[in-house]
């Protein structure tokens, strides 16, 4: 499809879908592919490639997004009112999901779970033909996903104190 979404149909009519690609993603998802958890559907989880040359899955949980504020990643301050993509996230009963299209349809733009965990967004360069990185999320130490452990709170800009620090009602445990 004219989407990037690769389409096997049950017959000729092409009324039936036996399987698609939106469904199924790897390590990458395009323009108007949802992302996410569906009650109704497959979950749509993106994963990264255990190494550049090996397509195999990677299965250690590095990191979290931060939480969405209506209009971006907390953690992704480049995305302001005057970005490239358009993002939506849906949070109900029924799916959490995230999608977004290209503002300007002459760009080509992607989001990657690269080898090493950090999902970007990757455009591509016309003269170049390649891809150069726009933005990357996965860029300081409180987007790792256990830094301060089950019942911490991570604050980079904590000046008074370290940027762990325990939530309302947990004290800190030593570890032995």
């Amino acid at each position: 499809m004219e989407t990037g979404n690769f389409v096997l149909f049950q017959d000729q009519s092409k009324s039936v879908i036996a399987w698609q690609s939106f469904d199924n993603p790897t390590n990458t998802i395009l323009p108007n592919m949802k992302a996410g958890w569906r009650r109704t559907r497959l979950n749509t989880i993106i994963t990264s490639w255990k190494s550049r040359n090996d397509l195999g899955t990677g299965s250690e949980r590095l990191w979290r997004t931060r939480h969405w504020n209506g209009l971006r990643g907390s953690g992704v301050p480049v995305m302001d009112p005057n970005y490239t993509i358009n993002i939506s996230y849906i949070e109900n009963d029924d799916e959490v999901t995230i999608t977004y299209v290209v503002k300007d349809p002459s760009i080509f733009s992607i989001l990657v779970l690269n080898e090493m965990g950090t999902l970007e967004q990757l455009t591509w360069q016309g003269p170049e033909r390649g891809w150069a990185r726009f933005w990357s999320a996965h860029t300081d130490q409180c987007d790792n996903s256990a830094h301060c452990g089950a019942y911490g709170s991570c604050d980079l800009f904590n000046l008074s104190e370290f940027e762990c620090s325990c939530l309302p009602g947990y004290e800190p445990q030593l570890e032995r």
